[in-house]
């Protein structure tokens, strides 16, 4: 344990000497933004969902307040799932060395997982993105591109490693668009 918080304090020095670049980097996106007319990069961003700065933030605001009552829960479980791990105290927070990585992509160990490959064996991989993609498109997602004119996704998808070496995609990327390659 002593090690892994030692990893996590270390891994956050590197804030300072980047400090510069990317203020350097957010001034360049916001002046390229201002330049399309746009009042910053995060606006120009917004822009691409149809909604305004203000809209995007009442709609990430009342995302945040819906799912609270679920992270509370979720929250206060896994806190004491990892107390009892580490033969630790309760804590208020969840100490960052605690978790199996530091953006908190995964909890492995914390309960027993499902199994869902029963239920795709008889399924092709087009099946697969296909019905993927039919539940983005009903959250109100863009459809993926069609292949040309055949009017049907064409997909090669590989299959994904053990999640441990599996690298998680960052915040924001679709995880379809990081498995399968569309052609």
């Amino acid at each position: 344990m002593a090690e892994r918080e030692r990893a996590w304090t270390a891994s956050k020095a590197i804030g300072r000497p980047l400090k510069p670049g990317l203020l350097e980097l957010q001034a360049l996106r916001n002046q390229i933004a201002r330049a399309m007319g746009y009042q910053s990069f995060f606006a120009l961003h917004v822009a691409d969902y149809g909604m305004t700065v203000d809209e995007m933030m009442a709609l990430m605001n009342a995302t945040l307040e819906a799912s609270k009552p679920l992270f509370d829960g979720l929250h206060c479980f896994a806190k004491h799932a990892l107390a009892d791990r580490f033969r630790s105290p309760v804590p208020k927070l969840i100490p960052a060395h605690w978790l199996g990585n530091r953006w908190a992509q995964a909890w492995p160990g914390l309960v027993q997982g499902t199994n869902l490959d029963p239920l795709f064996k008889d399924k092709s991989p087009e099946f697969i993105v296909r019905t993927a993609e039919d539940f983005y498109v009903s959250l109100d997602s863009r459809a993926y591109p069609r292949s040309s004119g055949k009017g049907r996704i064409s997909s090669r998808c590989r299959p994904v490693r053990h999640a441990r070496r599996t690298p998680m995609p960052p915040p924001g990327t679709s995880t379809a668009k990081a498995t399968c390659a569309h052609s």
